[in-house]
């Protein structure tokens, strides 16, 4: 009985030890690796497709509405403050200049961004902003030294009592109607679009319009130009252009002259560039 008490008390023992070395080697393992989740789609609001005579007089001077840029999904508050054939607005606080200039990667610029203009009695209207303070500003401490311009569908610039082709294009993908406008353009207006979208940065209307074999090329060359104004655009036939461009390369301050033969190609959509005859503006 006693021998068989030790044997069993041995055993416990033994057995004990063993069970803790097991736990303490596990313990002692790593963790396994846990991906992270993959990052959300971004899903893209779109605005009502309204008028400038629509949406004046439901922004009228002093009102205030909630701005959404299309692609990244940032909003700030902004105050309408005048404007006749398009909404000057103003940043309504520092705050809210903050998050515009982010919007900018982080420096103003003339560049025409597409974005969703949300007005305080709940509708949700298409339209495109610039990125420049200029003018006269009327709202202290938002750290915004002037106003900056809102257009919508046939607005015009006060200047030239005429439409800008980029904000125009730009509230074409607010509005989500980007392709249907896209089929009824011609050759040339097909061309314009193209430039414009180079000549403000935005890969997704460049991409709509082109096609060829340097597209990929042409869209990653995007961020190599500061600034880019046409020129002059002449017929050479139906489906080919002579373009006159002025451009300025980022880290330049100078700016240069590129004259392009652009060629334009027959799709089952609409009018499409070819891409190959875009990418000297790349170089």
């Amino acid at each position: 009985m006693a021998w068989a008490a030790i044997r069993r008390g041995w055993l416990t023992v033994v057995l004990t030890g063993l069970l803790f070395v097991i736990a303490t080697a596990y313990l002692r393992q790593p963790a396994p690796e846990v991906e992270p989740p993959p990052p959300p789609t971004p899903t893209h609001i779109t605005g009502e497709f309204l008028s400038w005579k629509e949406v004046d007089p439901l922004f009228p001077r002093y009102a205030c509405a909630t701005v959404v840029d299309y692609e990244t999904g940032l909003s700030f508050r902004v105050q309408r403050r005048a404007g006749d054939h398009h909404a000057d607005v103003q940043p309504l606080s520092a705050q809210d200049t903050a998050i515009m200039k982010k919007v900018y990667s982080g420096e103003w610029a003339w560049k025409r961004r597409a974005v969703i203009v949300a007005l305080d009695n709940g509708r949700m209207v298409a339209a495109s902003m610039n990125g420049m303070p200029h003018g006269a500003g009327a709202i202290r401490g938002n750290n915004f030294k002037g106003h900056f311009c809102i257009h919508f569908r046939d607005s015009m610039t006060h200047s030239s009592r005429s439409r800008d082709t980029a904000h125009q294009v730009m509230v074409w993908k607010a509005a989500g109607v980007l392709e249907e406008q896209l089929t009824g353009l011609n050759a040339e207006q097909i061309i314009e679009v193209a430039l414009e979208a180079i000549a403000h940065e935005d890969p997704y209307i460049l991409e709509k319009v082109t096609q060829g074999e340097g597209k990929e090329l042409l869209l990653q060359g995007l961020p190599t130009i500061a600034w880019l104004k046409t020129q002059s655009l002449q017929p050479i036939d139906e489906l080919h252009f002579t373009a006159t461009v002025q451009l300025i390369k980022r880290g330049n301050i100078k700016s240069e002259s590129r004259v392009l033969n652009v060629e334009v190609k027959q799709a089952p959509l609409h009018l499409l560039v070819s891409s190959n005859s875009l990418l000297p503006l790349m170089q």
